[in-house]
């Protein structure tokens, strides 16, 4: 502004000579005052001074010779920054949107910048659309499951909370840890086995029952099936039983199954256990053999064993039979009439046949033996031998005559 005052010889700084007035006179160039009534301009106009800006605006004076101010929202607001204009309103960080669809956009107040994302109920995520956005929220993820260990958990889908809880097949109950649970259906409640059969539930996933037939009986062991026979309880390919055994399911509350080891058989039965191996009957201290006796054990099924009697003995074999005694080959006459027999002791299977005195072979009756012949007589120079043919043809023509007279 213009303003004279002072006077001097010369114009200084941010002052000018005022032409037209008497004596030389000063005037402040545009944009300075002068200051506090001294003969001096100051450097600017501060238009500030005025708050010509907005409450949440900031001012900043424009250097002399230019005049008035600028007025910037501060951060966080947006407008002319003016008292008198726009002024300054909080920047809605929510248009455009920067969350997703499934969360609730809040704008943080300013000076802040930036909005709040808030996933709507069900979801979870930062609710951003350039970041994880929201996803339904998963209850059957949680930890822990609000589902029993037995049970199938099936997520409401949001905006809806909790879970569904389904007991798996076989198993019965709302499903749910802090609730009824699931527990097995007894298969056995419609009783539908065999008079003369146990009945035990399978557990689950099946929905049946085993029925097992008593001590004597086999079958399905079902009243509509085969019903009882014989034994059977354990059917199922994972029979934990040797092969040998006899599974039998323990009825609940035990776990398990027994594994019992045929006749003939013996050990615990187990495929992952001693098994079963075959009962030696000859192993036992009580060998039911003789001491002249080979016992060989029976294969399984069966408990007993074989006694056969070494070579050279007779007999059952056993014990408390007729034991092994030596086999007399004299019974079977081997020897020549007019020959001893004396039996030759086992092992061996023969006897000694020895010619009675004044005989002469080697007593056997066999056909290449030579039996025994009359010893012929030593002396003057023959031997009765040479007599047997006269004394043969006598004796025939005895026998003739006697036959004829007979007739």
């Amino acid at each position: 502004m213009d303003q004279t005052r002072g006077s001097g010889s010369a114009c200084g700084v941010n002052r000018a000579g005022c032409s037209g007035i008497t004596g030389s006179s000063c005037y402040c160039t545009t944009g300075n005052n002068f200051n506090n009534g001294y003969a001096l301009c100051a450097q600017d106009i501060n238009a500030c001074s005025s708050s010509p800006c907005h409450a949440q605006a900031t001012c900043t004076d424009n250097p002399a010779p230019a005049l008035g101010a600028n007025c910037t929202c501060t951060v966080g607001y947006t407008g002319d920054g003016r008292a008198n204009g726009t002024g300054c309103s909080d920047i809605n960080a929510c248009l455009p949107n920067p969350c997703h669809a499934q969360a609730t956009c809040t704008d943080n107040p300013a000076p802040a910048l930036g909005a709040n994302c808030t996933c709507t109920v069900g979801y979870t995520g930062d609710g951003r659309a350039n970041g994880t956005g929201c996803i339904d929220i998963n209850t059957c993820s949680n930890s822990p499951n609000p589902c029993h260990a037995q049970a199938t958990c099936t997520d409401n889908p949001a905006p809806a909370l909790g879970a569904n809880c389904t007991c798996t097949v076989g198993y019965t109950g709302d499903g749910r840890v802090n609730g009824t649970g699931c527990s097995d259906i007894n298969g056995c409640s419609s009783n539908p086995c065999h008079a003369q059969a146990t009945c035990t539930d399978n557990p689950a996933p099946a929905l049946d029952a085993n029925c097992t037939c008593t001590v004597g009986y086999t079958g399905d062991g079902r009243a509509n099936g085969t019903g009882c026979i014989d034994i059977n309880t354990c059917s199922n390919s994972s029979n934990p039983c040797h092969a040998q055994a006899t599974c039998t399911d323990n009825p609940a509350p035990a776990l398990g199954a027994n594994c019992t080891c045929t006749v003939g058989y013996t050990g615990d039965g187990r495929a992952n256990g001693t098994g079963c191996s075959d009962i030696n009957a000859c192993s036992n201290s009580s060998n039911p053999c003789h001491a002249q006796a080979t016992c060989t054990d029976n294969p399984a099924p069966a408990l007993d064993a074989n006694c056969t009697c070494n070579v050279g003995y007779t007999g059952d074999g056993r014990v408390n039979g007729t034991g092994c005694s030596d086999i007399n080959a004299c019974s079977s006459n081997p020897c020549h009439a007019n020959a001893t027999c004396e039996d030759n002791p086992a092992p061996a299977l023969d006897a000694s046949c020895t010619c009675n005195a004044g005989y002469a072979g080697d007593g056997t009756v066999s056909v290449n033996g030579t039996g025994c012949s009359l010893q012929p007589v030593s002396g003057a120079g023959y031997s009765d031998t040479q007599y047997l043919p006269t004394i043969a043809y006598t004796l025939a023509i005895i026998v003739s005559i006697v036959y004829e007279r007979a007739i």
